[in-house]
C-alpha cells in the first residue's frame, strides 16, 4: 500500500506503480529533485512545478556544473523539458 509518494510537477507520482496509464513513465523513479530551483524559489511560485522524478538524487557537482553522480537519471516535465541540462544543476 502507497501511502505517501512525492508527486512531480505534471501531477505524476513517482515510484508509483498506481494508475499506470498516468505513470507509467515515472514507476522507475521513486525520488523527487526540484530541476530549476532558481526558477521555484520565486515567490509566489509553487516549487513544485519544476519537481522531476529521479531515480536518485544527484549529490555533487564538479567545477563546471555537471553532476558527478553518474546515476542521475530524471523525467522531464511541462516545465523542465530538459532536466539533464547543466544551466539547472545545484547541489542537494
Amino acid at each position: 500500500m502507497e501511502l505517501v509518494r512525492p508527486v512531480d510537477g505534471d501531477g505524476r507520482i513517482c515510484g508509483s506503480s498506481l494508475n499506470p496509464k498516468k505513470n507509467a513513465a515515472v514507476k522507475d523513479y521513486p525520488n523527487l529533485w526540484i530541476a530549476d530551483f532558481e526558477k521555484a524559489s520565486r515567490k509566489g511560485l509553487n516549487a513544485f512545478q519544476y519537481a522531476v522524478c529521479v531515480k536518485v538524487c544527484p549529490v555533487a557537482l564538479d567545477a563546471n556544473k555537471n553532476i558527478v553522480d553518474t546515476d542521475f537519471d530524471c523525467v522531464s516535465t511541462d516545465k523542465v523539458r530538459n532536466c539533464k541540462a547543466k544551466d539547472l544543476r545545484h547541489k542537494t
